[in-house]
Protein backbone atom coordinates (compact mmCIF):
# COMPACT_ATOMS: atom_id res chain seq x y z
CA UNK A 1 0.00 0.00 0.00
CA UNK A 2 1.31 3.44 -0.89
CA UNK A 3 -0.02 6.63 0.63
CA UNK A 4 0.14 9.87 -1.28
CA UNK A 5 -0.81 13.39 -0.17
CA UNK A 6 -4.25 14.49 -1.28
CA UNK A 7 -5.73 17.98 -1.61
CA UNK A 8 -6.19 18.20 2.20
CA UNK A 9 -2.58 17.35 3.06
CA UNK A 10 -1.67 20.90 4.14
CA UNK A 11 -4.99 21.70 5.85
CA UNK A 12 -4.79 22.85 9.45
CA UNK A 13 -6.53 20.76 12.10
CA UNK A 14 -7.35 21.24 15.77
CA UNK A 15 -5.36 19.35 18.38
CA UNK A 16 -5.64 19.10 22.12
CA UNK A 17 -3.57 21.83 23.82
CA UNK A 18 -3.92 20.49 27.39
CA UNK A 19 -2.24 17.09 27.28
CA UNK A 20 -5.34 15.30 28.59
CA UNK A 21 -7.08 12.24 27.20
CA UNK A 22 -10.53 12.12 28.80
CA UNK A 23 -13.39 9.64 29.03
CA UNK A 24 -16.94 10.56 29.96
CA UNK A 25 -18.49 8.69 32.89
CA UNK A 26 -22.07 8.69 31.60
CA UNK A 27 -23.86 7.95 34.91
CA UNK A 28 -22.21 10.89 36.73
CA UNK A 29 -21.48 13.21 33.82
CA UNK A 30 -17.93 13.58 35.11
CA UNK A 31 -14.84 13.29 32.98
CA UNK A 32 -12.22 10.73 33.94
CA UNK A 33 -8.59 11.33 33.05
CA UNK A 34 -7.53 8.37 30.94
CA UNK A 35 -4.04 9.64 30.13
CA UNK A 36 -1.81 12.64 30.83
CA UNK A 37 0.77 13.38 28.16
CA UNK A 38 4.33 13.84 29.36
CA UNK A 39 5.58 17.44 29.67
CA UNK A 40 2.08 18.79 28.96
CA UNK A 41 0.12 21.58 30.68
CA UNK A 42 -1.95 18.88 32.41
CA UNK A 43 1.16 17.17 33.78
CA UNK A 44 2.57 20.51 34.94
CA UNK A 45 -0.74 21.22 36.72
CA UNK A 46 -0.40 17.92 38.63
CA UNK A 47 -3.31 16.06 37.04
CA UNK A 48 -3.06 12.28 37.31
CA UNK A 49 -4.50 9.22 35.54
CA UNK A 50 -7.97 8.36 36.97
CA UNK A 51 -8.57 11.85 38.40
CA UNK A 52 -12.22 12.81 37.99
CA UNK A 53 -12.97 16.30 36.69
CA UNK A 54 -15.96 17.41 38.75
CA UNK A 55 -15.97 21.14 37.91
CA UNK A 56 -14.77 23.24 35.00
CA UNK A 57 -14.37 26.96 35.61
CA UNK A 58 -16.59 26.59 38.68
CA UNK A 59 -19.44 24.82 36.86
CA UNK A 60 -20.34 21.15 37.42
CA UNK A 61 -18.72 19.08 34.69
CA UNK A 62 -22.03 17.35 33.94
CA UNK A 63 -23.19 20.62 32.33
CA UNK A 64 -20.67 20.12 29.53
CA UNK A 65 -20.57 17.65 26.67
CA UNK A 66 -17.36 15.87 25.74
CA UNK A 67 -17.34 17.91 22.52
CA UNK A 68 -17.52 21.19 24.47
CA UNK A 69 -14.68 20.18 26.78
CA UNK A 70 -12.59 18.98 23.85
CA UNK A 71 -13.11 22.35 22.14
CA UNK A 72 -12.04 24.19 25.33
CA UNK A 73 -8.83 22.18 25.45
CA UNK A 74 -8.10 22.92 21.78
CA UNK A 75 -7.93 26.67 22.42
CA UNK A 76 -4.32 27.75 23.04
CA UNK A 77 -3.44 30.18 25.86
CA UNK A 78 -6.65 29.54 27.76
CA UNK A 79 -6.71 29.30 31.58
CA UNK A 80 -9.12 26.56 32.69
CA UNK A 81 -9.85 25.98 36.39
CA UNK A 82 -10.56 22.32 37.10
CA UNK A 83 -12.02 20.81 40.26
CA UNK A 84 -10.70 17.29 40.69
CA UNK A 85 -11.72 14.27 42.73
CA UNK A 86 -8.75 12.00 43.48
CA UNK A 87 -10.00 9.08 45.54
CA UNK A 88 -11.60 10.69 48.60
CA UNK A 89 -9.69 13.97 48.17
CA UNK A 90 -10.93 17.05 46.34
CA UNK A 91 -8.42 19.45 44.85
CA UNK A 92 -8.26 22.04 42.10
CA UNK A 93 -5.78 23.25 39.54
CA UNK A 94 -5.49 25.58 36.58
CA UNK A 95 -4.42 24.36 33.17
CA UNK A 96 -2.95 26.89 30.79
CA UNK A 97 -3.35 25.38 27.35
CA UNK A 98 -0.60 25.90 24.83
CA UNK A 99 -0.25 25.81 21.12
CA UNK A 100 0.79 22.39 19.82
CA UNK A 101 4.22 22.23 18.30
Amino acid sequence: MALEPNSHFADAFDVDASGLDLRLDVPTGEFIVHDVHRDSPAEHAGILHDDRIVTIDGEPSRRFTLAQVTKMFQTPDRHIMLGLQRGSTRTSCVIVTRKAL
